[in-house]
């Protein structure tokens, strides 16, 4: 039902639909009504098992499927599914490939709405890309993810895990930076085999497309990316160190393996965790929603304000800009008298109004990803009244599409604080780009 209510959608809007080139806000609303679009029709088969409880109204079924397929399909991992090994196997390995799906098909989206028209070619560097034509990437993006995909499965095989279809799931989790678990006991600190397959699992997914791009391909390098790959990896290295001091005092502080897992679940916004958070300290919570919203490298699986924009930023107020050097192919931090002079003599006009709108708009975009974490927060402190801290974790955690949990999210949640979640979940998997675009297409229209 699910695959032929999508086909004669498609179908129609592609029969009767207008074929004309898109500006910016149509652009940003086809993107985001597809991915509605998508967790609707994804919700269809939760509809129909009901995992949740008997006797429940329409109208919270309809509300809680949806909730689930769109923490799938943004890659979230926010469940009020506490017992997965319950469902049928079949079932359970759909729910982790809606996130293999969702992760890669924004990919597409992004790239299929925003880069055909010149115009929009800013995109690009907003969203990190570096060089990657639209052929290349649909050509090679799936095919190098299911190579990681085959590794890390087989891994989890030769280590004890004989399951193809518990390690399938657990993985597609992993490298898309789900977190949905195929049971509640899948995670085992005390297997650091399976730690690390996930922590690896984790970290792919949150490194930019054209890194992996570059790793399996001649045609480019590595180089004009390892400035934000470095700065991602020295924030996770330092967060390690910080957490794991921060919870020095409790049962699990002298499991180093603990504080790793947890933070690179939170960097990566994956949503891997083994306890419930509400436990950890005032401090821990902290730490961990600021990791969530710094989220991984540009044009990444990851969510959150991404690496890369606040590489931007620094720059912005240091003076320093990384360079790239044609001649070698590397990126170099000079001094903002350098750059004034090969500013003058080289860089085109048009290049600098690009520059200076590329950082208002990363500015813009870190605004409104706290102002969204607040207001939300403030809806779920006052419907769940689980504290204000706990509900602001939660609403970064799904605004990030992390999905680690103070345990807000459960079955008892209103549905209220779950269409919350959902529209930070929808507006976290866009970055907030598409509601960006949506208001300054406004704002030039009113000038």
């Amino acid at each position: 039902m699910c695959i032929t209510s999508m086909f004669v959608t498609g179908f129609v809007l592609n029969a009767y639909g207008e074929k004309t080139p898109m500006n910016l806000r149509q652009a940003s609303i086809l993107m985001v009504s597809s991915f509605i679009l998508l967790s609707f029709f994804g919700s269809i088969p939760y509809m129909y098992v009901n995992p949740f409880y008997k006797d429940i109204d329409p109208f919270s079924l309809v509300v809680k499927s949806f909730f689930e397929s769109a923490s799938g399909f943004t890659t979230t991992g926010l469940s009020q599914l506490l017992h997965p090994e319950d469902l049928p196997k079949s079932f359970d390995f759909y729910r982790s490939f809606t996130q293999w799906i969702g992760g890669l098909s924004f990919v597409y989206l992004i790239m299929a709405f925003f880069y055909p028209e010149k115009k929009l070619a800013h995109m690009q560097r907003m969203i990190g890309g570096v060089g990657l034509m639209l052929k290349q990437l649909l050509l090679t993006i799936a095919g190098i993810f299911t190579i990681y995909t085959v590794i890390l499965t087989t891994l989890l095989y030769l280590f004890g895990y004989e399951s193809t279809i518990y390690n399938l799931s657990l993985i597609f989790s992993a490298i898309t930076g789900g977190g949905f678990i195929p049971t509640s006991t899948a995670l085992n600190l005390q297997d650091t085999a399976q730690m690390l397959i996930l922590i690896s699992g984790m970290i792919i997914s949150a490194l930019p497309f054209a890194f992996h791009y570059a790793i399996f391909s001649k045609e480019m390098h590595t180089t004009k990316m390892r400035p934000e790959i470095y700065t991602y990896v020295a924030i996770i290295a330092v967060s390690i160190i910080v957490f794991y001091f921060l919870i020095a005092s409790t049962d699990f502080a002298s499991k180093p393996m603990f504080a790793m897992f947890h933070v690179v679940s939170a960097s990566t916004n994956t949503g891997f965790q083994l306890i419930e958070m509400s436990v950890l300290s005032d401090e821990g919570k902290i730490l961990l929603i600021i990791i969530m919203l710094i989220g991984g490298t540009a044009f990444s699986m990851a969510g959150g304000i991404k690496v890369g924009r606040i590489l931007q930023i620094v720059q912005k107020v240091t003076k320093k800009k990384f360079v790239a050097d044609d001649s070698t192919k590397s990126i170099s931090g000079v001094s903002s008298r350098y750059n004034n002079q090969a500013t003058n003599r080289h860089e085109p006009k048009s290049e600098k109004i690009k520059e200076e709108k590329t950082f208002r708009e990363a500015l813009l975009i870190i605004v409104l990803f706290i102002i969204v974490s607040f207001a939300t927060a403030i809806i779920l402190w006052v419907v769940e009244e689980k504290g204000f801290l706990n509900s602001l974790f939660e609403s970064v955690s799904a605004l990030t599409t992390t999905g680690i949990t103070t345990g807000i999210t459960s079955p008892n949640m209103s549905n209220i604080s779950q269409i919350s979640l959902i529209f930070n979940m929808i507006a976290g998997r866009f970055e907030i780009i598409a509601i960006v675009y949506f208001f300054l297409e406004i704002s030039k229209r009113k000038h």
